[in-house]
């Protein structure tokens, strides 16, 4: 796992069987253990050692996703629901936290903060889940509501979703020589854009970079799943998420 600069606050799991922070007489160790275990233990036994080891690499492991939505001020109550109906019940289903934080009134956007626990077998991670729920709540079309070619109609519509990411998960993202977000693009039929610097919202610090998602609402959110996942392998610590939720205020 390779750390990054403080403005990131993420850290990038590498190879998941060598876990961050061990050293190398620990993973030694872990190695000789997996093999004692083979010889003294035949079939499912020595089968499950391994699993039984990753489950212990470290502390919280395997750790948490973070996802960082900006959304209009105006969709915020998309999200909320009456009395809070709406957001209560997501974080019930998909066990994610989604957190709608504070921002300056000057700005017409406010940031979906959205964590969980990773779950490394789930095709969707907690907050991946979150995430597309989120963005269907504020885009539609919104499951149960309006009659088939409302939806239909909805899922046609042109919408755009931006995210606030760190400026290693930006690079990550595009890939060598643009290889990863082209092909995001390809697969969905989606725009994909990672903003320069300039283009960044006042209240991003200098190490992040703006992701835009453009086009058909279907494809767009299409293109989020993708984008998602590949940004799912930056992992953070619990201890971490309260900077997140604290950043904000920090930058403006």
């Amino acid at each position: 796992m390779t750390s990054v600069s403080a403005g990131d606050l993420l850290v990038e799991q590498s190879e998941p069987d060598v876990p961050p922070g061990m050293t190398e007489a620990a993973t030694a160790e872990a190695e000789q253990g997996i093999e004692a275990g083979a010889e003294a233990q035949q079939g499912e036994v020595a089968a499950a050692q391994p699993q039984a080891l990753a489950e212990e690499k470290w502390p919280g492991w395997p750790g948490h996703n973070v996802f960082r939505l900006i959304v209009p001020v105006l969709k915020v109550g998309s999200i909320i629901g009456r009395k809070g109906e709406l957001i209560k019940k997501m974080c019930e289903e998909t066990r994610a936290r989604v957190r709608i934080l504070e921002g300056p009134l000057s700005t017409p956007d406010r940031i979906v903060l959205i964590t969980g626990k990773e779950e490394p077998a789930a095709p969707l991670s907690p907050a991946m889940d979150a995430v597309l729920r989120v963005c269907k709540r504020v885009n539609g079309p919104s499951s149960g509501e309006g009659d088939n070619t409302n939806a239909a109609a909805a899922g046609a519509a042109i919408c755009s979703i931006k995210l606030l990411v760190a400026s290693s998960q930006a690079i990550n993202l595009i890939g060598k020589q643009g290889s990863i977000i082209r092909s995001i693009q390809e697969s969905s039929g989606a725009a994909v854009r990672v903003l320069a610097e300039d283009q960044s919202p006042s209240y991003a610090a200098s190490e992040e970079r703006l992701v835009e998602i453009h086009g058909e609402t279907l494809k767009v959110l299409s293109a989020l799943e993708a984008v998602i996942g590949q940004l799912r392998k930056f992992l953070v610590d619990q201890s971490v998420i309260p900077i997140f939720e604290k950043i904000v205020s920090c930058n403006v």
